[in-house]
């Protein structure tokens, strides 16, 4: 006579049910965890200041020129211009945000200027002082996010993290 007998292991496909269930949360935990402090350094480290202004300023426009003088400038007592001075708030404001449900990522600088300064209205003056737009660069970081998310998605999902 010949007896096979298999008995199911319930505690690993209990393993499977719990992490299928809760997955996007422990995804969206663990990857804040590790790449979204990745990703915020990776940021950090480009956002550079550049050098001083470059004179003569060009200007994108004369009515730009002229707008700056009548309104922006500041001026002294004597009606002459103080120079603009960096606060080296620039950067501080910049967002790193991951969605917690499609896990996309999305960097933001929401100063209302930087689309000025670093964006795609970017004036020649920022350009010439070495201004940067800062896409192709956040684009490698969204490209190294994308791989250490799958690796991190992959170490989530091994079956030996589950016990």
């Amino acid at each position: 006579m010949f007896s096979f007998e298999f008995e199911a292991d319930t505690d690993i496909m209990l393993a499977w049910h719990d992490a299928i269930v809760q997955s996007p949360q422990t995804t969206r935990v663990f990857i804040e965890g590790t790449v979204l402090g990745d990703i915020r350094r990776k940021v950090d480290a480009i956002s550079v200041y550049p050098g001083p202004v470059v004179y003569p300023i060009e200007w994108t426009s004369e009515a730009q020129r002229r707008f700056y003088f009548a309104v922006v400038a500041q001026r002294d007592n004597d009606g002459n211009i103080i120079p603009y001075e960096r606060r080296g708030t620039f950067f501080d404001d910049v967002i790193v945000e991951l969605d917690a449900l499609s896990l996309n990522l999305k960097i933001t600088n929401p100063n209302p200027v930087a689309r000025y300064v670093i964006g795609d209205d970017q004036q020649k003056f920022h350009a010439n002082t070495g201004w940067e737009d800062p896409s192709e660069q956040y684009l490698v970081i969204f490209i190294e996010a994308q791989d250490d998310i799958i690796d991190t998605w992959i170490e989530i999902i091994d079956w030996r993290n589950l016990a």
